[in-house]
């Protein structure tokens, strides 16, 4: 027997293909189509967000990402799962790896040339820690070198990887003993790979 009623995934995709040229072309009116894109993802898991990319050959990629919240995880598969097939969308499941670039963030420029890391035990035996070294690093603005660090690494890895693989995430100074042993930020993705896939 068919069903009639809609998951909210289903519902969801629905809306979108209705609404598909506004979305694609966004930026003619982006405050509301965010605000009306972000309310039919609440429907699905209000901690659901998205991302676009360019248009590239009359296609756009659509990211669904959990904003790092694991509890977000299985409905974002959800989603990803009951999406259609569609001419001019690419939809990825969780934000992606990316070339790495530089990041600025509040009054902080930092380049990804100057960002080295060292891969460290974590008490999860499934998973590994990092210490993430910065030149201007001061302990006093920790929390800002955190948010730094977390945005560098979810361009070298994607968000599942920086969920599901690394444990403790650290920040400290390239002045720090721990350094001698550091390695450039865009060995990481590779170093990773062969450990855990």
């Amino acid at each position: 027997m068919i069903s009639i009623f809609k998951s909210k995934e289903q519902k969801f995709w629905s809306w979108f293909q209705k609404n598909e040229e506004k979305i694609l072309n966004f930026e003619k009116d982006q405050d509301s189509v965010f605000k009306e894109l972000h309310s039919q993802m609440m429907q699905v898991n209000k901690d659901i967000v998205f991302e676009f990319g360019p248009i590239v050959n009359g296609k756009r990629e659509f990211v669904l990402s959990a904003g790092g919240i694991i509890s977000a995880f299985e409905d974002v598969k959800k989603l990803y799962s009951a999406a259609p097939q569609m001419d001019k969308w690419s939809v990825v499941k969780f934000r992606p790896r990316r070339e790495p670039y530089d990041v600025v963030y509040g009054e902080k420029k930092v380049k990804v040339k100057d960002v080295h890391y060292v891969l460290i035990k974590d008490q999860s035996p499934d998973k590994v820690g990092i210490i993430l070294f910065f030149d201007d690093f001061s302990e006093v603005e920790y929390d800002l070198w955190l948010g730094i660090g977390f945005s560098f690494l979810d361009q070298v890895l994607g968000e599942y990887d920086v969920a599901t693989i690394l444990g403790g995430i650290l920040v400290a100074s390239s002045q720090s003993e721990h350094f001698a042993s550091a390695s450039p930020l865009n060995k990481l993705a590779n170093d990773l790979d062969r450990q855990f896939k």
